[in-house]
């Protein structure tokens, strides 16, 4: 997946030449070497694009960037998603709105012992659990970007049609009812 940066460093090409589609692969072949050299964790690189999707300006550049593609595709958003008659966006502020709740969840998750219980009803094993809190604790004021990691890395195991109904019976398994009550109703 092209990075933010990248995906805005590129204009459409209507019909490439040669010499464009074999630059294009060199960039190609060279980005994904040196990625493979980056002395970065999947926890650092995960860290990474939770503080990008919390920060405003790399949230419009993404949505500017798909909008370019799905311009220069035979379908336009609405036509590709005719069938199930949603739009892109309407998809698009569904997976906002989760995150969000999400991220209220982080927020509000923040005595250990619930971290812990959530981490649990999530799936995860102690060890995992106590990598997430010490994200919490890497700078001087303590921060929710390791739970809200957790919570993210658990996501991508849902499926999309489930993923509310599931994390509300986890904040119930977890103990959290006030707050699944709250965010999805009784």
């Amino acid at each position: 997946m092209p990075s933010t940066a990248d995906a805005l460093s590129r204009a459409p090409v209507a019909s490439p030449k040669p010499k464009d589609i074999e630059l294009n692969k060199l960039t190609e072949a060279f980005a994904s070497s040196s990625t493979l050299t980056l002395p970065a964790t999947d926890q650092g690189l995960e860290e990474i694009r939770d503080a990008q999707r919390l920060d405003k300006e790399c949230v419009l550049s993404e949505k500017f960037a798909g909008q370019l593609q799905g311009a220069s595709s035979s379908q336009t958003p609405q036509t590709s998603n005719r069938s199930t008659g949603e739009t892109l966006e309407n998809i698009s502020g569904r997976q906002e709105d989760f995150d969000e709740k999400l991220t209220t969840v982080a927020q509000k998750v923040g005595k250990r012992d619930e971290i812990d219980k959530l981490g649990k009803a999530l799936g995860f094993e102690p060890d995992d659990i106590q990598r997430y809190v010490d994200t919490n604790m890497k700078n001087p004021d303590v921060s929710y970007m390791g739970t809200l990691s957790m919570l993210r890395y658990w996501r991508k195991k849902q499926t999309r049609a489930i993923e509310c109904k599931a994390l509300k019976g986890v904040l119930r398994k977890a103990g959290q009812i006030h707050l699944a009550d709250e965010l999805f109703g009784t």
